[in-house]
């Protein structure tokens, strides 16, 4: 088996949610996050034949650079990593599943309050705003018909703040995230909100998606 860039890519942006990893048997990826307030999917072109228990992510990337066309072959405890026509070989064992933090279950998205389409031009401003004006939170809010997206302390009134338009509504809302949350890969997103304190991205172009945790300090007046 071989893996494609667009795997690789995926599994790189999921060693920044959690660390572990378990694959189960098909095309489809999932991880969430230690506190398990962020949980990602992702299909891929690649059918996994068999659980593969991952303790650490970044440290199985790492291995895998050291190979240009890496093939992959699977036992019972442990998959060979081959450099494609060459004798050039890793052993990676597999981990102990009772260690690892793994999804349980699919999440069961309730009836939504708001939606709108987050451009990858946004999603990559809001974060950067965010990033260099130190700001640990991300707030979707209500100003007039417009929903804004606004990089904020909410805990400081005075300190500075970022904002975009990214939508209309005719509701009034002020939803808060962690902005160490937004760990999604570029692209658009149709993203759904519900004032049950959960978020859906779902990447436009990708079968991929995040479900992220709101901050109990959201609030919604409909």
């Amino acid at each position: 088996m071989k893996l494609s860039d667009n795997t690789k890519e995926i599994l790189k942006n999921f060693s920044e949610i959690n660390p572990n990893l378990k694959i189960t048997p098909g095309k489809e990826i999932k991880t969430i996050s230690t506190m398990k307030n962020i949980l990602a999917t992702a299909g891929v072109e690649e059918e996994f034949p068999q659980d593969i228990a991952i303790y650490d992510l970044s440290e199985f990337l790492g291995m895998l650079s050291l190979f240009n066309k890496p093939t992959f072959t699977f036992d019972e405890k442990f998959m060979t990593i081959n450099e494609e026509g060459t004798s050039t070989k890793s052993r990676y064992y597999f981990a102990d599943e009772s260690i690892l933090t793994t999804p349980q279950k699919d999440v069961k998205m309730p009836a939504t309050e708001v939606e709108f389409t987050l451009t990858q031009t946004d999603l990559t401003n809001i974060k950067k705003a965010a990033s260099m004006l130190q700001l640990p939170d991300i707030a979707v809010k209500s100003v007039g018909n417009d929903i804004m997206m606004l990089a904020i302390d909410k805990k400081n009134d005075t300190s500075s703040k970022h904002k975009l338009k990214v939508g209309t509504t005719d509701k009034k809302f002020e939803f808060h995230f962690k902005t160490e949350h937004f760990k999604m890969l570029p692209g658009d997103y149709t993203v759904m909100i519900s004032s049950k304190l959960i978020s859906n991205f779902r990447h436009k172009n990708k079968t991929l998606q995040y479900w992220i945790a709101l901050e109990n300090t959201s609030k919604y007046e409909g």
